[in-house]
């Protein structure tokens, strides 16, 4: 994983302004979803080193009022099989 990245989620530094933005759309979006009864949807990162395993993956979230982003990681896969799996690809 890159430094930055790394930095990032540590919260050692600020999110860039994309995941900012990209955070704010999913929040707005499980809004509108919520007030209609819909699935919401989830905001995940997928860190790899050049294609290889194992690859990391985290949730980004917003918090109402501050905006503040939050990550937290929520697995990690070794392999093609688990990656699959973890992702319920067929």
């Amino acid at each position: 994983m890159s430094k930055h990245l790394e930095k990032m989620f540590a919260k050692e530094i600020e999110p860039t302004q994309q995941v900012v933005a990209q955070a704010y759309f999913i929040a707005q979006a499980n809004a509108f979803k919520r007030a209609n009864k819909l699935p919401e949807v989830d905001y995940w990162f997928v860190v790899e080193d050049l294609g290889e395993y194992p690859y990391e993956i985290w949730n980004v979230t917003t918090t109402f009022g501050t905006g503040e982003i939050h990550f937290k990681q929520i697995g990690e896969v070794m392999n093609d099989e688990e990656y699959s799996t973890f992702f319920d690809i067929r």
